[in-house]
């Protein structure tokens, strides 16, 4: 039979378990919005709140991925056409913000979005990009958490490239407690001919854009399991003795 430490350490154990379920906690899929410069996400988990904010204009029908996924995690994304059209010199940024207003820290698992470059008259727009963690409660700031180069050219809407970055593998700490924000800029490079310079729509689609997490704080069942297991082991000890 089972001491009352072995049950405890496995009632633990399940706790720890069934409390970690990875949440999508925002997206961007359908940009609806197109002259604002700070995007709302189309979806955000409880009181979570996100944006998205940029410089250039953006044109909303006609482009975007269709895969259905954001990055590889499954959607289903729209595919109606809609996407940020990322164009302009090297360097061009956009900045993704993240703040948990729930009641529960989060951890904040994964970056997931599709990409493509596209082709104007006499060259290709961004090829690769870099996503620093830029500020907020996650640690140390201007961290690298993802890059790429040399993504393929695309057309108008395709089933552009699928990155899912684990955030980590390069953040000491992804814990965003209540009422904390985290900031990541994404700063796209390696454009052939600038958008300004070109006079051609040379651009790179932005799409599908996700963040997912896990809640730190058990839930209501697994309080009750625990509890279950620790009178368990209490009526045990007393008939011992």
């Amino acid at each position: 039979m089972k001491s009352f430490p072995s049950l405890l350490a496995a009632s633990s154990a399940v706790l720890l378990s069934t409390a970690a379920h990875a949440t999508t906690l925002a997206f961007w899929d359908v940009w609806a919005d197109d002259t604002d410069s700070s995007i709302a996400a189309d979806f955000t988990f409880g009181a979570f709140e996100a944006s998205i904010s940029y410089d250039e204009s953006r044109i909303n029908t006609g482009f975007g991925s269709n895969d259905t996924t954001f990055g590889t995690l499954a959607g289903p994304a729209s595919t109606a056409g809609g996407a940020l059209l990322v164009r302009g010199l090297a360097g061009y940024t956009v900045e993704l913000n993240l703040t948990n207003n729930t009641t529960s820290a989060y951890q904040i698992d994964t970056l997931n979005f599709d990409f493509s470059a596209r082709s104007g008259g006499d060259g290709t727009s961004f090829t690769g990009f870099d996503i620093v963690y830029t500020s907020g409660s996650l640690g140390a700031t201007e961290t690298l958490v993802g890059s790429a180069t040399g993504v393929p050219v695309g057309g108008n809407l395709v089933d552009s490239s699928d990155f899912d970055f684990d955030l980590s593998t390069n953040l000491a700490d992804t814990i965003l407690g209540v009422g904390e924000s985290a900031l990541f800029t994404v700063t796209f490079r390696d454009n052939i001919h600038a958008y300004s310079d070109s006079g051609n729509n040379v651009s790179a689609i932005f799409d599908n854009v996700a963040f997912t997490g896990t809640s730190v704080v058990p839930e209501p069942s697994s309080f009750a399991l625990l509890s279950g297991c620790l009178a368990l082991g209490a009526v045990m000890i007393r008939r011992r003795r």
